[in-house]
């Protein structure tokens, strides 16, 4: 019997990667066949645990894409901003071409909440999308508000230690005079037109285009934002 064949795709940073994992091995465990795609510099360095991995989650084959940065690039810290742009542009293409040279068929695409480009190769290849966001409901509910709060002057947020830290944000729904500027992420802080506040505000729209959304929470811990997401 050929099991459903599901494609999961995370952006290539550990608070990503292990979420994703955990998604992966309970599909695993449900007897679904599971395809986790890495970039190659990831792939390196989880290829020893790969085996204990496997041991436990056979239905699991781990493949790995270029992200389309040097390999002595540190994709860490600071750098982390150069990974964020290179996936963006440069992996549809080989991803696309991944998935469609696959002998079992995916069933369906799980991608990270900032791999948007898995959603459009889904898309041209007429197999359904599913993204997951890592984050808290919260929190996605008001990266897709960024917009919004630039549009009301409250991006960029006042800096540390200013008096209107603790200022109410009365312009998410469903947050409103409940989030402060203090609790705004921290690309907030950013100029409007900066590069990666506009990439997030960019994954964000995206997201809308995938068939359903996976969200790191629980409905009893968030059920409010649940309501508006839906």
């Amino acid at each position: 019997m050929e099991y459903p064949h599901v494609v999961i795709i995370p952006f290539p940073a550990q608070g990503h990667i292990k979420p994703m994992l955990m998604l992966a091995e309970l599909l695993s465990q449900a007897s679904f066949t599971v395809t986790f795609v890495n970039n190659e510099h990831t792939h390196r360095r989880i290829d020893a645990a790969e085996h204990a991995f496997r041991r436990r989650c056979p239905g699991i084959k781990f493949l790995s894409i270029p992200d389309g940065l040097p390999p002595d690039h540190p994709r860490t810290g600071p750098s982390i901003v150069d990974l964020l742009l290179s996936t963006s542009t440069s992996c549809k293409p080989i991803f696309k071409d991944t998935i469609a040279s696959m002998s079992h068929a995916p069933a369906c695409i799980i991608s990270d909440g900032i791999m948007s480009f898995a959603i459009d190769a889904a898309a041209e290849l007429g197999i359904p999308a599913i993204t997951f966001r890592t984050y808290s409901a919260t929190c996605t509910w008001t990266y897709f508000h960024l917009q919004t709060l630039i549009q009301h002057g409250e991006i960029p947020a006042p800096a540390d230690g200013s008096d209107d830290v603790d200022k109410p944000i009365p312009y998410i729904p469903g947050l409103e005079n409940i989030i402060r500027s203090r609790d705004l992420p921290s690309i907030c802080k950013l100029d409007p037109e900066d590069r990666i506040l506009q990439f997030f505000i960019t994954q964000a729209s995206k997201m809308k285009n995938a068939s359903a959304l996976i969200l790191n929470t629980f409905e009893e811990l968030e059920s409010p934002i649940f309501t508006h997401l839906r």
